[in-house]
């Protein structure tokens, strides 16, 4: 998202717009915010890599394994980021039943 993508979204969804004389102040708050966001994406998925390289190893997966699965994952969440996982949980929101089992 860029800053001009940001004052749309604003203008479209609350009817407001940045004053011109607060532009300046707003794109370099915006722009410190989109570079932290950056940092922790890019530490997020350096954690993930890591955490799937001890989880190979402590199974003894090898190299062929680990492409079987991560192919496999791949192709049945394609969609597991925070937009599909908000579609997930509205699904299943909305359909959660609670069985109860009689002993």
């Amino acid at each position: 998202m860029t800053f001009a993508d940001l004052q749309a979204a604003l203008n479209k969804r609350l009817k407001v717009t940045i004053p011109v004389a607060e532009r300046d102040e707003w794109e370099t708050w915006f722009d410190h915010k989109r570079a932290e966001a950056a940092k922790l994406a890019a530490e997020i998925v350096s954690a993930e890599v890591e955490i799937n390289d001890r989880v190979y190893r402590m199974f003894g997966l090898t190299r062929t394994e680990i492409d079987a699965l991560e192919d496999a994952l791949a192709i049945l969440a394609p969609a597991l980021n925070v937009k599909g996982y908000e579609a997930i949980s509205a699904v299943e929101g909305s359909n959660y039943r609670v069985k109860h089992v009689s002993a």
